[in-house]
């Protein structure tokens, strides 16, 4: 994430220019929605259920409960691994070179059925004790979105004005970025790791089809789950609610573990507190969704400029 003045533009086809072009686009629509009041919190919420636990025990519960399943079962759990294997060897793909022994898509796509376990457990949870994982807006000015036209409009300017604050917020990082290199300090710039793999994928396409159902699918679910329907709420019952949401934000951003892009995760995540308490929990899970497919798509098509945006 360099930004506009690393983009080699001498280099850009048409569809890096299509990206830049529908960015620039969806970035002004963002900021118009923004002015209308799209990321503006509720003026107040309603207190949650009672949980089995005293609020300032199950805060920081939580975390653990949900950063201890999300580390189990999503970082090549064994069982995961041998059952991602068995069904590759069972769909009869090609086999592509393997690293360490185990093929890297065999991993992702471990870690794909480890998300979708997290998020299973954590809703089961989530039934038994309503307070653990909650799912229904509850601002005083809550919005419930139906499956119509309506709605779908209301979801995409919610989608740009996320897209126009991450923008935002890599202006900032890029400004603190060139100031503190001009000082002598070398800030890494390199891109995450699921970036790398898309950029760098072989060609075939059925590991891209399990890279897509880890990025797209699998990462929104389990993590709107844990961070906006289990920390967000339960931090918020004890302590004032913009520091819940700075909070949230930033433990988004560092389970992400790619600093040059802390500052968009962070802003990205805290504005889905926001959302999530306003239209509830499945609008944050698609929002989360819209900008992973988003960014995977035109890595995929546009990656000189992709990149560095």
């Amino acid at each position: 994430m360099g930004g506009l003045g690393e983009i080699p533009w001498a280099q850009l086809g048409w569809w890096d220019w299509l990206f830049l072009a529908l960015s620039a686009a969806m970035i002004g629509n963002g900021l118009v929605r923004l002015a209308r009041g799209d990321a503006t919190p509720s003026p107040d919420v309603e207190p949650g259920p009672r949980g089995a636990l005293p609020a300032s025990l199950q805060a920081p519960l939580s975390v653990l409960l949900f950063l201890g399943l999300f580390g189990l079962l999503t970082q090549h759990a064994p069982f995961l691994v041998k059952l991602a294997g068995g069904l590759l060897a069972l769909a009869g793909q090609p086999q592509p070179a393997a690293v360490g022994g185990v093929l890297q898509s065999q991993m992702i796509l471990a870690g794909f059925l480890g998300q979708l376990l997290t998020a299973a457990i954590l809703l089961g949870l989530g039934r038994v004790d309503p307070a653990l994982v909650r799912i229904r807006a509850d601002g005083s000015d809550a919005e419930r979105l139906a499956p119509d036209a309506a709605s779908a409009r209301r979801l995409g300017g919610l989608l740009a004005a996320g897209f126009a604050l991450m923008w935002i917020a890599s202006l900032f990082w890029l400004g603190f970025a060139t100031f503190a290199e001009a000082q002598g300090m070398d800030l890494p710039r390199d891109n995450q790791v699921m970036v790398d793999l898309i950029l760098n994928h072989d060609g075939l396409a059925w590991p891209l089809v399990v890279l897509g159902l880890f990025v797209i699918v699998g990462a929104p679910l389990v993590e709107e789950i844990g961070f906006r329907g289990m920390v967000y709420p339960a931090w918020r019952e004890i302590l004032p609610r913009g520091w819940a949401v700075a909070l949230t934000g930033f433990l988004f951003a560092i389970i992400h573990g790619n600093l040059a892009t802390l500052l968009p995760i962070a802003m990205l995540g805290a504005w889905l507190c926001l959302v999530r308490d306003r239209f509830g929990l499945w609008p944050c899970v698609l929002l989360h969704m819209g900008v992973n497919a988003w960014t995977f798509c035109w890595l995929l098509r546009a990656p000189e400029a992709a990149r560095h945006l």
